[in-house]
């Protein structure tokens, strides 16, 4: 089927959907960011209304638009390095960039997501590059991909050769650096990784540049190397101006103070709230406004079910917890608020990352002492175990089925399944094999401690009622399989002797998987392959409220292509090919694509090209898509799950709607409704700091 991406074929979602509420508001925009709060009744978030009124303290002149992209090149003396033919002349991009003109100091740039921040960037490059023939300047941003994106944007608005701009990543050798630092070209394109470490080894000396560009620098906090670099630049005598680029800088007064501190702001100013030391520079294209459609999504029993024998070992777990700790009532208080039960039923479970951190406590405040040390050992063991049920129990619940069966089954293989073969051709578990084909640590503690046993039988009668009638099942099933060299058999026809024979030294052959984490890694991969094309396989209203939307995508004719985010690499794949079997009858091409810890940045810069070019029409991205990528012609976004900031939100939504009018579907489960109200309230916070902190924000914030 032919796809028609013309924007006169742009039609509306069906307005007939059950439980689906419609709030339109344009990206991170106080006034209609509220509305979402009154559609939804929400009036005990107590906001005040934003003022239209904007305090700015900054006392240059507005600067006056040129009306051509020629006049403003000669008027701000850019002639002969910005080409006029190709740079896109925006009046608000301009503003900003005489703005910045101003002054040298340090400034952070708010730039609405699609306001083309690379291309401003670049122009501000040009004003030092055109200056001074020996100007050097460099342009730090986040990933690999971005860095090779930002130069065909350079190459394309500048009149640089190829041998006047560099990109600096790790791919290129130390020695290749160190060259390229000291050479001739002027505009370098570097990640801040590999400039963190270079400034460190003095491979750089930042004093040879007069600009250094930060994009994403919201992103620069902490020991991040962005923040480091900052750090460094402002101890230096001869210091480069530092510009920092973002959609959402900063979103409240506490990051506000962090983020200005490393742009050398002294904390007196900080404390006058004066804008002294560090320009804020506000740039609004005015790009059209985007469809938020909320759906709300119920559990099916089908999920329900095996769900409710997680949560009788979670309050089971739970108990036990909070009865052990009647002498600490301080633990004991905080230790009751790991589990929240609301009046609708819902159970819901504090993140790992917080009983981890309790476990550190509860070794802080109670002494190892004869007496006490076997009951601390085994209640730490507990607040492991209830942290870990609380992780089963949100991949079933707030992923899906096969996200549930692909990570507890992975977990089960090893620590049941594994069995390899002894010189003498006997059956071993893995747990005496070598540490690489070790036992998983927490069901290593549920075999060790026999109070905890209980709980690895309810976490198998969990997956056995989820793998039903999938390959899955053969996982726990001993009567078929003996190794995981048959389990391959059932799933890939692959010979046993493949999997388990050891290398013959005479040749340089090897087993076909030399770890049994490797072979394990294989079954997964081909069973996940073979659910995704299961023609019955029920996973998750999510995945059937996506799968729902893509078609209508494509049923409708809507311009553009599509955008999932799952917060999962392995459930971005599984739904990249459950989309292609499901909607195989309207051609549809589809991949996963996630940063470098899931796949080579090469890669992942290919699928977005294809993605770009519309080769493919559906796209699942993780977290990697906030990462400020230009995606031209995405104009419709589908998130699974809702982001944990609400920077992250705004930054998800910057990737649709450049071309033609956005839409962006959230789908709410009852136990995210919090997080989604949290991150509009976020929205609203940070777009009132940007319209008081920023100058430009009369126009960011203007009255619908």
């Amino acid at each position: 089927m032919m796809k028609d991406h013309s924007p006169s074929h742009l039609i509306r979602p069906p307005h007939s959907e059950h439980g689906v509420r419609h709030v339109l508001f344009t990206e991170l925009t106080a006034e209609e960011a509220m509305r979402v709060i009154r559609a939804e009744r929400q009036g005990h978030f107590d906001f005040e209304e934003p003022s239209n009124q904007v305090e700015v303290r900054n006392g240059d002149p507005e600067p006056d638009i040129p009306e051509t992209v020629e006049l403003f090149a000669l008027s701000t003396g850019r002639e002969g390095i910005l080409d006029t033919s190709n740079f896109r002349y925006i009046s608000g991009q301009a503003v900003g960039l005489m703005r910045l003109d101003q002054s040298e100091r340090n400034a952070i740039v708010a730039a609405s997501t699609g306001a083309g921040k690379s291309f401003v960037a670049c122009a501000l490059a040009a004003k030092y590059l055109a200056a001074d023939p020996n100007a050097k300047v460099l342009y730090i941003t986040r990933q690999k991909p971005l860095v090779n994106q930002i130069k065909r944007d350079a190459s394309r608005c500048l009149t640089l050769g190829d041998e006047e701009m560099a990109i600096l990543t790790g791919d290129v050798s130390p020695i290749k650096r160190k060259a390229i630092y000291d050479g001739d070209s002027r505009l370098q394109f570097a990640t801040p990784q590999t400039v963190n470490n270079d400034v460190k080894s003095g491979r750089i000396n930042l004093e040879d540049y007069a600009l250094v560009i930060v994009d994403e620098v919201h992103k620069s906090r902490g020991r991040d190397a962005a923040a480091e670099i900052l750090r460094r630049a402002q101890k230096l005598e001869n210091k480069p101006r530092v510009v920092g680029f973002s959609a959402t800088p900063y979103a409240d007064e506490k990051e506000r103070d962090a983020l200005l501190t490393l742009f050398g702001e002294s904390s007196s100013a900080l404390t006058k709230n004066v804008i002294e030391n560090v320009d804020r520079i506000l740039i609004n294209v005015g790009r059209g406004e985007k469809k938020y459609v909320r759906h709300d999504i119920e559990l099916p029993l089908a999920i329900r079910t095996p769900a409710a024998i997680l949560e009788d070992g979670i309050g089971d777990c739970h108990d036990k917890i909070v009865d052990a700790l009647v002498g600490y009532p301080d633990l004991q208080k905080e230790a009751a608020e790991f589990v929240h039960i609301p009046s609708e039923g819902h159970l819901s479970v504090v993140g790992e990352h917080v009983t981890t951190a309790f476990v550190k406590k509860v070794r802080e405040h109670i002494e190892p002492d004869m007496e006490r040390s076997p009951w601390r050992s085994n209640l730490i063991d507990h607040v492991y175990t209830l942290g870990a049920f609380g992780r089963y129990h949100q991949y079933l619940t707030q992923t899906g089925r096969f996200f549930f069966l692909d990570r507890v089954g992975k977990e089960l293989a090893e620590a049941r399944l594994i069995k390899i073969e002894d010189e003498d051709g006997r059956i071993k578990p893995a747990m005496f094999a070598r540490a690489s084909e070790g036992q998983n640590w927490f069901y290593r503690m549920l075999s060790v401690n026999p109070e905890l046993g209980m709980y690895k039988f309810l976490l198998e009668d969990t997956y056995r009622q989820v793998s039903r009638g999938t390959e899955y099942q053969f996982v726990l099933d001993d009567r078929q399989v003996r190794t995981l060299g048959q389990l391959a058999m059932c799933v890939d026809g692959v010979e046993v002797d493949e999997f388990i024979r050891d290398p013959d030294p005479e040749t340089t052959e090897r087993p076909r998987f030399p770890t049994a984490a490797s072979m394990i890694k294989h079954v997964f991969q081909v069973m996940q392959s073979n659910l995704a094309q299961h023609d019955g396989f029920y996973d998750h209203p999510l995945t059937e409220t996506t799968m729902h939307l893509l078609e209508s995508h494509l049923r409708n004719r809507r311009p553009g292509n599509v955008l999932l985010y799952s917060k999962f690499y392995d459930d971005a794949v599984f739904l990249a090919e459950h989309a292609e079997h499901r909607l195989r009858h309207y051609g549809v091409q589809s991949r996963a694509v996630a940063g470098g810890k899931y796949m080579r940045h090469r890669d992942s810069r290919e699928i977005m090209e294809q993605f770009s070019d519309g080769e493919i029409d559906f796209m699942v991205g993780t977290s990697f898509l906030t990462e400020g990528h230009h995606i031209p012609g995405a104009n419709t976004l589908i998130m699974k799950h809702q982001p944990a900031r609400g920077d992250e939100l705004q930054q998800f939504m910057g990737r649709v709607g450049r071309e033609w009018k956005g839409y962006i579907h959230g789908l709410v489960l009852p136990t995210s409704e919090g997080t989604f109200y949290s991150n509009i309230r976020k929205m609203v916070k940070a777009s009132r700091l940007l319209e008081h902190d920023f100058r430009g924000g009369e126009h960011y914030l203007s009255p619908s």
